[in-house]
């Protein structure tokens, strides 16, 4: 499938209102909501069962209080992150394994938010066609992989975008069991 009518199939619906969900604006501290690209993060090899480093572009998800230089307190040195795949890339990938049907269907169904476990971010400067936040590989980093010179901070979400990558995070995180547990009654 041709990366063009990939990117069609996921915007041709009136889900979300793309234009609202950026601003270029790329002042402010380190913290939720901002986009940058040239972090190191981890990632499982699944030909060798370690993790090796890679060099992409991410989302950050933790508060900037809780990893602030200013507030010298235990814990405070990690952020988690969730990278962001182009869609160029996850067309590729999928075609592997998709037909051109199947893979449409998972387009219109991620443009029109019934995949819980993906988020489509819309075209960046990095992104031409936009990409996908995938909920499973959420990662971590050190605060001092933003200092490196590769670091550059690409954009910042309005509180519009805000809102519904947080919902994504909070649904995909904190939906309930659909197994019975243990004293579930009570």
């Amino acid at each position: 499938m041709d990366v063009t009518d990939a990117y069609k199939a996921v915007t041709s619906t009136d889900h979300y209102d793309y234009g609202k969900f950026f601003s270029v604006d790329t002042s402010g501290i380190l913290g939720v909501g901002q986009i940058f690209e040239g972090i190191r993060y981890p990632v499982f090899d699944k030909n060798d069962g370690l993790f090796d480093t890679v060099e992409g572009l991410v989302y950050i998800l933790t508060h900037e209080c809780d990893i602030s230089t200013e507030n010298q307190r235990p814990f405070n040195d990690y952020l988690i992150l969730c990278p962001i795949f182009s869609l160029e890339n996850c067309i590729n990938e999928l075609s592997a394994s998709l037909s051109d049907e199947l893979l449409l269907g998972f387009l219109a169904n991620l443009g029109a938010d019934r995949v819980s476990r993906v988020v489509y971010i819309p075209p960046l400067p990095t992104l031409e066609y936009g990409g996908i936040m995938y909920l499973n590989q959420i990662s971590h980093t050190h605060v001092s992989s933003f200092n490196y010179d590769a670091a550059t901070r690409i954009a910042s979400v309005t509180s519009y975008g805000l809102r519904i990558i947080d919902y994504k995070v909070t649904n995909h995180l904190l939906r309930p069991k659909t197994a019975n547990l243990p004293l579930m009654q009570y």
